[in-house]
């Protein structure tokens, strides 16, 4: 199945600024397995790992990740870095490999090892560091990456503050269907950072992302008097009651 890759974290609540939604997002979440072709022993560790036997995942990986294979070091790297199917949790051991496989082009390893230096976990906390990393994996067409480096930008976290290339990369992965992405690209058009604002392009994002069940997007959807997508009404009747948030 294809990863769910490593990401700021997006409160799942209304607010009334990008802005504030970005302050509220700091980091985090992993690029976890890669799908692609077969091979003997990592499909059988990848359907290990997603299953919880994280131990049968690493007795699968280690061998190919020794031989060179690039989605089983950063499989281990990931093991490595959340202590799972391990001895204990290394983050040096979890760089190793996640550096293995980056050096032969793995975008989900650059993504990892670029969330390890935003956050400052087995290396110093280095955001320009972390902003040129998911540059790279950005433009291999990573959407997490994309969807990051955005947010970077957005900021002025570890790369001057540019609300163009934050909505091009926004746009970028919510194209790819990460539903953080489209709320992301929808704010900017509502608010018309980076682009011309448009209500009608921002209702059709917080539509996409509403449909994938994203109760922010919901809202800002009801606000502006589109309809919902009854998948939207079920996440915004399951969502949290936002009304006093600031």
């Amino acid at each position: 199945m294809p990863p769910a890759c490593n990401r700021f974290r997006v409160p799942r609540r209304l607010v009334s600024q990008l802005s504030r939604w970005i302050a509220g997002a700091l980091l985090y979440g992993l690029c976890t397995v890669l799908g692609g072709g077969a091979v003997a022993g990592y499909e059988e560790g990848l359907q290990a790992f997603d299953s919880g036997d994280f131990a049968a995942a690493y007795r699968e990986w280690l061998p190919l990740a020794e031989a060179g294979d690039p989605r089983a070091q950063h499989g281990l790297g990931l093991l490595y870095e959340t202590g799972s199917g391990v001895e204990k949790r290394s983050y040096s051991e979890a760089l190793k490999w996640y550096r293995l496989a980056a050096a032969q082009g793995l975008p989900a390893a650059i993504s990892n090892i670029a969330l390890m230096y935003a956050e400052g976990r087995g290396v110093p906390q280095d955001l320009e560091q972390a902003a040129s990393l998911w540059e790279q994996a950005a433009a291999a067409g990573l959407p997490m990456a994309q969807f990051n480096l955005g947010l970077m930008y957005f900021g002025g976290r570890g790369v001057d503050p540019d609300d163009r290339l934050a909505a091009r990369w926004f746009a970028e992965a919510a194209a790819q269907g990460l539903a953080d992405a489209q709320f992301a690209i929808g704010e900017m058009y509502r608010l018309g950072r980076g682009v011309d604002k448009d209500l009608d392009e921002a209702r059709r994002w917080f539509a996409m992302a509403a449909a994938a069940g994203y109760p922010a997007a919901a809202e800002r959807l009801a606000a502006l008097g589109g309809p919902l997508p009854p998948e939207a009404e079920a996440a915004r009747q399951a969502a949290p009651d936002t009304s006093t948030a600031q």
